[in-house]
């Protein structure tokens, strides 16, 4: 007993601590396996853990995917309506410039040609030579944003009989022509022939004159004079009216945008 006395007073002499203070100083390892339960600083996630961030992340995305596919659809026919009316004001421009056609022939006429058999694209063209022997070509072919179509064309407030014209939607075709040299607006509800055989395309005025002839006939004041009967029934080509083109997305018919194009000041608009 002696001893253990004189023990315990040379530890606190020497370190201040009794046996029991520094008792848990003393390393030990922890019995059974090394969990969480007994070892409060291991870190990592279960496998039951992982899988529930796996699927919520995965819903997010999908949620995601969905609402980008959703807008996708009326931000392309946005952008196919812009881009027409873009293209429509650049043929009105070619003419008021005076452009000269690719060939370096002096254009009277740049037309939008709409060809509803095709109808996710668009052409522009030009004719020269109206008063000799009048020729067309083609300058430029525009196609639609994907899943984009021209599905309806009409020409309507019409001087002429009849008052609205309206294109058939699945073989129709109709042409904006701007005439040299103040860009005065043309209709016409027909592109015959839709095909040229040659490119250039000699107009055909006579006996049976084909579309083109009718916009260059028209605007020289021999409005239909081929046509039967004769003007002011049953012409084809029109001026101060109003033409429609409706664009819509392949998917969705009920996306529909407009653009609308007058005859009379030359403005051309959209909704």
């Amino acid at each position: 007993m002696k001893n253990l006395k004189s023990y315990i007073l040379h530890l606190k002499s020497n370190s201040g601590f009794t046996p029991l203070e520094t008792s848990h100083l003393t390393s030990r390892k922890p019995k059974g396996k090394l969990t969480r339960r007994n070892n409060k600083f291991l870190t990592g996630f279960t496998l039951m853990e992982l899988m529930v961030v796996l699927t919520i992340s995965a819903l997010l995305f999908t949620g995601l995917i969905i609402n980008i596919n959703g807008q996708r659809a009326p931000r392309d026919i946005k952008i196919a309506q812009s881009q027409l009316v873009s293209n429509i004001r650049k043929a009105e421009s070619y003419t008021l410039s005076s452009r000269n056609m690719p060939s370096g022939q002096p254009a009277q006429y740049y037309v939008v040609k709409f060809d509803l058999t095709k109808p996710t694209e668009y052409t522009i063209l030009g004719i020269f030579n109206a008063n000799t022997s009048p020729q067309v070509q083609e300058v430029e072919k525009i196609q639609l944003p994907v899943n984009v179509k021209i599905s309806a064309i009409s020409i309507s407030n019409r001087l002429q009989a009849p008052a609205t014209q309206t294109v058939n939607a699945l073989t129709g075709c109709a042409m904006v022509a701007f005439a040299a040299p103040y860009g005065k607006v043309l209709f016409n509800s027909g592109c015959s022939p839709v095909t040229f055989p040659d490119n250039p395309y000699t107009i055909v005025a006579s006996p049976s004159p084909d579309d083109y002839s009718k916009l260059v006939t028209f605007q020289t004041n021999v409005a239909c004079a081929f046509e039967i009967p004769p003007n002011p029934a049953a012409c084809s080509a029109s001026t101060d009216s109003l033409m429609t083109i409706t664009l819509t997305n392949s998917g969705n018919a009920s996306l529909q945008n407009h653009v609308i194009i007058n005859s009379i000041t030359g403005g051309v608009s959209f909704d």
